[in-house]
């Protein structure tokens, strides 16, 4: 996936009936990996995704697996 790539996801990713957003990836990043104590270590997160929402938000932070890249069909 890259900036510019159209996307979706669940609004609720623990509800499967909760409504489809879709949006475009408007930057494409990584984050190293963070130590918050001895037991508490994230990342590091190599490929993290902003989103821009066609609802006007505005959201990042998304794994790969978080959010579906939608084809154009007609490709």
């Amino acid at each position: 996936m890259e900036v510019g790539d159209i996307v979706e996801r669940l609004s609720d990713v623990y509800d499967v009936n909760s409504r489809n957003m879709i949006g475009i990836i408007t930057r494409k990043y990584s984050k190293p990996k963070m130590i918050y104590g001895p037991d508490l270590i994230l990342g590091p997160y190599p490929e993290l995704y902003s989103v821009q929402w066609f609802n006007g938000r505005h959201e990042k932070g998304f794994l790969p697996h978080g959010i579906t890249l939608l084809t154009n069909p007609d490709e």
